[in-house]
């Protein structure tokens, strides 16, 4: 009940340039290509509910091209063959176009063609859907013959106003139904009553004119008549010129067709959660386009609304495809001299509802909001737009395959431009964000001094042709800033391109020349990105030093050097077997202790020493000391030593929640070096509690104080990288 009128609408449509006396082939083309549809993808195995048949976008193009490849472009040649070989020109592109999407089926193409941007793909629709509405001039206004609209205000005198009122009431009793027939399809309300109309007025007033009917439609059982003349098509001198124009035509029916068919079947088949096999639909769909011309259809695919009102209604099997088929068989067989009864006013009245419907709903959104001014702020909604806009206008004025490689065109312009876009995600100076590496205070306040010569560029994205010039004017600007290591974080990016890494390598070359480092982090050993980089060059010209796991280590590599600079860096205890009172005094962890105090805090205190890689404990274990880092360092691990928390250096402290909530250990410590530490064990702590209270509630107060430093620091580094 919709596949036939929307079948009948779709199959006019594509041959309305032709004229009227083509008519009768474009009803019979549009039902063939519904029934030739069905039949082939059951026969190739569909068992879904999936109605097959014509497409808006599908007709749209077969209009378009029948107007610029044929008519314009080798008016000539038509006016010298006879209308059936004419009628064979236009299914020619669905023969081809069907060749072409089988291939696509079986290349496994069926992702590819989903990467035409989405506006192409609604400009096409909506340019298919106001053209279909426009299309219908003629047939509402009453004209036995074509009259483009730019002519219309030179033919007003022509138009049929009893015409155009039964066009309108064909359009009403869509749109307007009683609820008594709320679940009877809207266009077959609206061809019922808008022919009733039509004939009441002829019986009552049979000189009033009210426009044609669709008039002779070929009956009987279809035949595969139109082979020989495909044969003859590409094999006959004077068409030779034609057929390369006939090949391009159906590559951008194949593409689009292909498209739109994978997005209806995918729309159909998401409502029951069914898998559904792109490249089996290619396949099928091409196949019956390829069959379906030889029997004298136009190409189509899959039928949304036909699908969709069929599983409103509760189609669930294969079972809703064979009952399509056998009424859209009868209707052919049985109903050739009722359909040629059907006014052309109603035809056209019913493809301005289907137009109306046909909009892309994501482009008239967009459109409202522009004309209410609500997308200033939203630039990217605007070039969007653009290119639905672009598109229309050079599918009507010009021919739809150019405007399908215009709007990829601009499309892709407009994604190289956005991509083109700073890669810096966020840069941060480093006098606030550190290293995971604890330092001894003195080293700390030359940090906080000094700590901004280091700056972090946090990328993401590509670094490609497009982004890497901008990447690196920005390196080469902060060196002008009091810049002297530069770190790159690469953990977010995706992929660098041979610019990308060529340019790295300059900049690389140019910091090093001027007294600067560049820092590379966040490359994952033989990862893609590190071996490409390292068959660029890029590595070998940053050096091996100077590339990372992570931020955190290279940012502890220039700390490193800038304490050297700095002359910084000491050693506040030396490693030996006894700790005298002097060297404790420098502890914080000691600090304001008199020298009485400090006999009494050494004499519980023991030395320990650790080899490189030896856990000094595991995450889990009993907290039964703290240790004071005396020589080497040692790194705190969660997730089995694949994240580093902190590393600690001499003079500070491990451990030291073990003294204050008796908590099993929530981290694991490894000795990255040689190290040797000062062990206070909670047992010994708890005897100063009660023998020297005093020395107890000044350690406590020590450890508080170092806590608080540690949270400080931390609020700092979270301050400054949520900038």
């Amino acid at each position: 009940m919709v596949s036939v009128p929307v079948s009948i609408g779709y199959g006019l449509f594509a041959f309305a340039p032709l004229g009227p006396a083509y008519f009768g082939a474009g009803v019979t083309a549009g039902l063939y290509c519904a029934l030739f549809m069905a039949l082939t993808a059951m026969a190739m195995g569909a068992r879904s509910h999936i109605i097959y048949g014509p497409r808006n976008v599908v007709s749209f193009m077969i209009n378009a091209l029948v107007l610029h490849v044929l008519i314009e472009t080798h008016g000539e040649l038509l006016t010298t063959l006879a209308p059936e070989r004419i009628v064979s020109m236009v299914l020619m592109f669905g023969l081809l176009a069907g060749m072409m999407q089988i291939a696509f089926g079986w290349l496994r193409l069926g992702r590819a063609v989903k990467y035409v941007p989405h506006p192409v793909i609604a400009g096409f629709q909506s340019t298919a859907a106001l053209v279909l509405i426009l299309g219908q001039s003629d047939a509402v206004m009453g004209f036995t013959d074509h009259v483009r609209l730019s002519m219309l205000p030179w033919h007003l005198s022509r138009i049929d106003p009893t015409a155009v009122a039964v066009a309108a009431i064909t359009v009403v009793a869509c749109l307007v139904r009683p609820r008594a027939l709320s679940r009877v399809p809207s266009l077959l309300v609206g061809g019922v009553v808008g022919s009733l109309c039509y004939h009441g007025l002829h019986l009552m007033l049979p000189a009033l004119p009210a426009g044609p009917t669709i008039g002779a439609v070929p009956g009987g059982l279809p035949l595969p008549t139109h082979v020989f003349d495909f044969w003859w098509l590409l094999t006959a001198e004077q068409t030779r010129s034609l057929l390369p124009a006939m090949v391009t035509g159906a590559a951008s029916v194949a593409l689009i067709g292909s498209l739109d068919a994978l997005l209806s079947a995918k729309a159909v088949a998401g409502n029951d959660q069914r898998a559904l096999d792109g490249n089996r639909e290619l396949v099928r769909i091409g196949a019956g386009n390829l069959v379906g011309a030889c029997f004298g259809a136009i190409p189509g695919a899959v039928a949304l609304a036909t699908s969709l009102a069929s599983q409103r209604a509760g189609a669930r099997t294969a079972l809703a495809g064979v009952v399509q088929v056998s009424v859209v068989l009868l209707v052919v067989v049985l109903l050739g001299d009722v359909l040629a009864l059907i006014p052309r006013s109603v035809i056209g009245g019913l493809l301005v509802v289907v137009g109306l419907g046909l909009f892309d709903r994501w482009t008239m959104r967009l459109l409202a909001c522009a004309l209410r001014g609500q997308l200033r702020p939203l630039g990217r909604a605007w070039r969007e737009l653009s290119v639905v806009i672009s598109f229309a206008a050079i599918a009507i004025s010009l021919d739809i395959i150019t405007a399908v490689a215009t709007g990829v065109a601009v499309s892709v312009v407009y994604f190289i431009v956005h991509m083109s876009r700073s890669v810096i995600r966020r840069s941060y100076r480093c006098d606030h964000v550190r290293s995971r590496r604890r330092r001894p205070p003195a080293d700390e306040a030359a940090l906080a001094r000094t700590g901004s010569a280091i700056v972090v560029f946090e990328l993401e994205g590509s670094i490609f042709f497009g982004t890497a010039e901008n990447l690196a004017n920005r390196l080469e600007a902060a060196c002008q800033q009091n810049v002297t290591f530069i770190v790159l974080d690469l953990s977010r990016v995706t992929e660098i391109d041979l610019t990308g890494a060529r340019i790295l390598t300059r900049v690389s070359d140019l910091l090093t020349g001027d007294g600067h480092h560049l820092l590379i982090a966040g490359l994952t050993r033989d990862g893609a990105l590190d071996r490409y980089l390292d068959a660029a060059g890029t590595r070998a010209a940053v050096t091996s030093e100077r590339v990372f796991p992570d931020t955190d280590r290279a940012l502890e590599w220039a700390e490193d050097r800038l304490l050297i600079a700095e002359s910084a860096s000491r050693a506040p205890v030396a490693a030996g077997d006894m700790v005298d009172q002097t060297a404790l005094g420098r502890l914080d962890l000691f600090r304001d202790l008199d020298a009485t105090q400090l006999a009494t805090v050494g004499a519980t205190l023991s030395l320990r020493r650790f080899v490189r890689g030896e856990l000094l404990f595991t995450q889990g274990d009993p907290g039964d000391a703290l240790y004071v880092v005396v020589a080497g360092t040692a790194s705190v691990w969660l997730r089995e030593r694949t994240v580093r928390l902190i590393t600690f250096s001499p003079g500070t402290v491990v451990g030291e929640l073990a003294l204050m909530d008796h908590a099993p250990r929530s981290a694991t410590v490894v000795a990255d070096t040689d190290l040797v530490c000062l062990a206070l064990t909670v047992e010994a702590f708890e005897r100063l509690a009660t023998e020297a209270p005093a020395i107890s509630i000044a350690v406590a107060g020590n450890l508080g104080r170092e806590l608080a430093i540690r949270l400080r620091r931390a609020n700092r580094t979270v301050l400054e990288l949520n900038r």
